[in-house]
């Protein structure tokens, strides 16, 4: 394991306004490298109360050990911190196909008392194996946490990015696979390709039909763990790679 910095350096790009105006600036763009804090009281204080300056998650990009956060925020006339805190934690999540070891990672910012209204776009980088350097990075996936509101994305290199959400937010497909297990036996939710979220469970007061219907439905949800079947049928079949999740929202919508 690397010794991780725990100094935050972020070249800003400072742009001037007048003291008395908060009009809004043109989009601004900027491109950070960032360093992570290990601290996990700071971590699980954030996590509970989301208390950081608002900002908000765009677009999450990764390239093995390498992973690119889009962020977006209202500013332009003082400079903004943005920090990136770690638990230590690694969770292990299982299914019938594979193994994913998943981090969880926080984002903070901090506006600096800014007023002013740019819209303002900046690319967070994260080196992975300042966590770890000793991991298949396919098999590696990290939760990238909004430290200022309800939001969250879960990253591996081998599926597209799983946005995880309280309400009905991703289109899926559910379907029937070969091979498949779960909560509702062999129906998986199709969100990309042949990327699926497998059932595991279902979060308090959601009512889940055993006997959905295959069609096209709308589905918010959050990566969990699950345990497979201690003795699974032999079954050569792949449906396609997949994570467990639990369910919070679901609509039909065909």
């Amino acid at each position: 394991m690397k010794k991780l910095l725990f100094m935050l350096f972020i070249p800003f790009l400072w742009i001037a306004c007048e003291d008395d105006s908060l009009e809004p600036a043109e989009n601004l763009t900027q491109n950070s490298e960032v360093t992570l804090t290990a601290d996990a009281n700071r971590f699980n204080s954030l996590k509970s109360n989301r208390s950081s300056d608002p900002f908000v998650i765009r677009k999450v990009l990764r390239d093995h050990n390498v992973v690119k956060v889009i962020v977006q925020y209202g500013g332009g006339c003082e400079a903004h911190d943005f920090e990136i805190l770690w638990d230590r934690e690694l969770v292990e999540l299982e299914n019938g196909h594979y193994g994913v070891s998943m981090t969880e990672l926080l984002i903070t910012h901090d506006a600096n008392g800014d007023m002013c209204e740019a819209a303002i776009t900046d690319t967070l980088t994260i080196a992975l194996n300042d966590l770890n350097d000793q991991v298949d990075w396919d098999f590696y996936g990290v939760r990238i946490i909004n430290g200022s509101r309800q939001q969250s994305v879960v990253s591996t290199q081998l599926m597209e990015p799983v946005w995880e959400s309280e309400e009905c937010l991703v289109e899926v497909v559910m379907e029937r696979v070969h091979c498949g297990d779960g909560l509702l036996d062999n129906a998986w939710f199709r969100f990309a390709d042949q990327n699926y979220f497998q059932p595991a469970t279902v979060a308090a007061l959601i009512q889940l039909d055993p006997d959905l219907p295959e069609g096209h439905y709308r589905i918010g949800v959050k990566v969990t763990t699950w345990d497979p079947n201690p003795d699974p049928v032999i079954c050569a079949a792949f449906p396609g790679w997949s994570i467990p999740v639990e369910i919070w929202c679901l609509e039909k919508i065909d």
